[in-house]
């Protein structure tokens, strides 16, 4: 049988279909990309059938690559016979394996062009090295084995309100929702502002909230659907192919009754929330983020708010949301205020105590000790994946990994990102070494069942990394969740190994404490400015951390890590790029256009985070009396090296007088399509009000000269690194 992946999909929802594709000795799928519901669909009722996953444009005569899917990954194979294939980045560079890149397709089977048509012609069809390639359009990568990855679509992978969104994934996601048939993602214009739309099929109704609440579970918040339309059937091309062009406009959730302001100041936020937005009416009660708001429409918030004589802070509007929650906080400074006066208050003297033994003396009349087996937490995130996978290389015993639950199976999600890291799926580690246990640090109950196997380490990489949110969301993470972790290592009698920040250092306002105070790792509270909801969780969570050493006498540990960077050897970086503040600041510089000559002397540190893992599980077997580290590159670059990589690879900043950058800042401030991007410059800019603030520092020296003694040094960011790296980004349409 040879079909669509799509029309497959749907004919299965019928039963008699069902029967039939069961005895099918072999199911050719092409067309489109293969989701893994329809693997894992097809292997649940044709356990024995062959499923052939074929590729090919109508540009290169149908077919171009074929393979034999056996579940491990779904790839589309190696070229076939008479077709050369190239990866490559936007200047055409050839990508190596495991790199994201533009498919082009060469060989006997190429087009001669678009009948009629030389400009797209000339756009699509390119001559290299005497070769004539196709331009497929469709972003893949190579496999270590010479096989092909499709990920998607140039033009599947689509920027909305700032944020590079790839529609693929999120039909996927929906697509495992029970019920569901067959789904399309796509970007409507809804009353004038562009909108996440999800269509489907499905054989039970889903409420649009239910569903949003479901996709929230697996998605960033930002690639969640805002409107939704269930249909009988989505329109077909005539190729079988979803007709994307003929879907309708679909309706956004209906609004509450409208709350008129009651207060000037009302009044001012609603108007705002209205022009950033693209509304006509905002109610008092109306949440931000609910009708549509993001992190980089916050930026824009902030700044007509001061035209107003509103000074505000980022999270200020996370934790307001509202006209009329905005309206009613108190002042940046009442913050600022109860928080210092909060840590002032907190005896101090028997952390310090513990934090006096943290010593190279320790450490010489110490045993370094096993990690044995370990529980892990965070395991799909960027750190705490690269643990996982330097555990099983480095170790012998048995891993568990607390990978909370959703639409995609735990165990399912944490594989997926396996492969796409590592180009592994490691499945005879998860029949022998790995467990997956389905939940989260903030549920005790889950916990405990880490305890029905033994444990001897616990290294909890869970947390909401978020610099500003709503509500207790961080709190109930990074620092309930670890006062859950404490518990569960005090009963069990385990090591527990803290990830944390060097972030902890705080900032300096009116030079207090003195702007040339740096964070060592003897070090907790000396009254550095913790008004961050992110920063401070980090803060309490390595106080009850010590406490709990110092108190219940816990075996535990703290890694303070800084920037966490692409692996050092092959430049990978986190599936989730646009989340990383430091690459956010660099595309900020680029919007810009300009970078200020000052900034170019700043160093910068560059911390790969393979490296970081094998770091940390060094650290993590060293004597109990050795308690806090900060495993962070003692080789820093400046930020001039990171320029210089950049433009390298097309990505021009201007370097220039402050009093010109600072009139370009302005002016791009003002450019409603520039600001948002701006996030990251202004995002702190005023976290301490009118006064002067500035970031604290920290020294790595003790880690450094212990991780020599147990034979571990720090790679050394050169330029092949760094082209590497911003090669990656470039090539991922970062800086589009």
């Amino acid at each position: 049988m040879d079909i669509t992946q799509s029309r497959l999909l749907s004919y299965m929802e019928l039963p008699a279909m069902a029967e039939a594709l069961s005895r099918c000795k072999v199911i050719s799928a092409g067309g489109e990309k293969y989701p893994p519901i329809l693997y894992e669909r097809l292997r649940a009722i044709a356990p024995n059938t062959v499923l052939i996953n074929s590729y090919g444009p109508t540009e290169t005569t149908i077919a171009c690559n074929c393979t034999a899917l056996t579940g491990s990954r779904i790839t589309i194979g190696p070229p076939l016979w008479n077709v050369v294939e190239r990866i490559v980045d936007m200047d055409g560079h050839d990508l190596p394996p495991g790199v994201v890149g533009e498919l082009w397709i060469g060989g006997q089977g190429v087009g001669r062009g678009y009948f009629g048509n030389p400009e797209l012609t000339a756009r699509h069809f390119v001559e290299h090295n005497g070769t004539r390639y196709y331009r497929s359009g469709d972003l893949g990568k190579w496999t270590t084995a010479g096989q092909v990855v499709i990920l998607g679509r140039n033009d599947g992978q689509i920027k909305l309100r700032g944020l590079r969104i790839e529609l693929g994934e999120i039909e996927n996601v929906l697509a495992a929702v029970p019920g569901i048939r067959a789904c399309a993602v796509v970007v409507r214009s809804i009353a004038g502002r562009e909108h996440l739309c999800a269509y489907y099929t499905a054989s039970r109704s889903w409420e649009p909230d239910a569903l949003r609440t479901l996709l929230s579970a697996s998605l960033a918040r930002y690639m969640v659907p805002t409107a939704y339309l269930h249909m009988d059937k989505l329109p077909e091309t005539p190729s079988g192919k979803t007709d994307l062009k003929s879907l309708p406009e679909p309706l956004l959730a209906a609004r509450r009754e409208y709350i008129a302001p009651r207060t000037d100041t009302e009044r001012i936020f609603c108007d705002i929330f209205a022009k950033v937005l693209g509304l006509d009416t905002i109610s008092a009660d109306d949440d931000f983020f609910d009708l549509g708001g993001t992190s980089l429409l916050v930026t824009r918030v902030v700044i007509l708010a001061l035209e107003h004589g509103l000074e505000l802070t980022f999270g200020d509007i996370f934790s307001g949301r509202t006209p009329e929650g905005l309206a009613a906080q108190k002042s940046d400074a009442d913050h600022v205020a109860q928080a210092e006066q909060q840590e002032h208050e907190y005896e101090y003297s028997a952390i310090n105590s513990i934090l006096a033994e943290n010593t190279l003396d320790a450490f010489g009349a110490g045993s370094c000790r096993e990690l044995g087996n370990v529980a892990l937490t965070g395991a799909t995130g960027f750190l705490g994946i690269h643990i996982l996978r330097e555990y099983l290389r480095s170790e012998t015993g048995l891993i568990q990994c607390l990978v909370r639950g959703g639409i995609i199976p735990a165990q399912e999600r944490l594989q997926g990102l396996l492969a796409y890291y590592f180009e592994d799926r490691f499945e005879d580690a998860f029949a022998n070494r790995i467990r997956v246990v389905e939940g989260d640090v903030t549920d005790v109950a889950v916990l405990a069942r880490l305890g029905e196997r033994p444990v001897d380490t616990l290294i909890n990489c869970a947390a909401n990394v978020k610099h500003f949110a709503a509500g207790s969301e961080i709190e109930e993470i990074n620092v309930g969740g670890v006062r859950h972790c404490l518990d569960f290592c005090h009963e069990q009698g385990c090591r527990f190994i803290q990830i944390s920040t060097t972030s902890v250092a705080g900032m300096s306002v009116e030079n207090e404490p003195p702007e040339d105070t740096v964070l060592t790792e003897q070090m907790l509270y000396f009254g550095q400015n913790l008004d961050n909801k992110y920063i401070h969780s980090k803060f309490l969570a390595e106080r009850l951390t010590l406490d709990a050493v110092a108190r219940r006498g816990v075996d535990a540990k703290i890694m303070r890590v800084g920037n966490l960077m692409a692996r050092q050897d092959d430049g990978e970086f986190q599936i989730n790029f646009n989340t990383n503040s430091f690459v956010g600041t660099l595309r900020a510089y680029y919007r810009i256009g300009k970078i200020p000559f000052e900034a170019l002397g700043e160093s910068a540190e560059f911390t790969p985070v393979d490296s970081t893992a094998r770091a940390i599980l060094h650290l993590s077997r060293t004597p109990a009396q050795c308690r806090v580290f900060h495993p962070t590159n003692n080789h820093n670059i400046f930020i001039g090296d990171v320029i210089w990589a950049l433009k390298q690879h097309g990505i021009s900043i201007t370097p220039c007088e402050m009093d010109e950058f600072e009139k370009a800042y302005s002016q791009a401030l003002h450019n409603p399509n520039l600001a948002r991007e701006l996030a990251p410059l202004i995002a702190y800019s005023n976290m301490a009000g009118n006064r002067r603030a500035s970031s604290l520092e920290s020294t790595n020296t003790y880690t450094t000269q212990m991780l020599y003694r147990l034979g571990f040094t720090w790679p050394v960011p050169g330029q092949g690194y760094l082209g590497r790296f911003m090669g990656a980004l470039s090539g991922l349409g970062f800086f589009d």
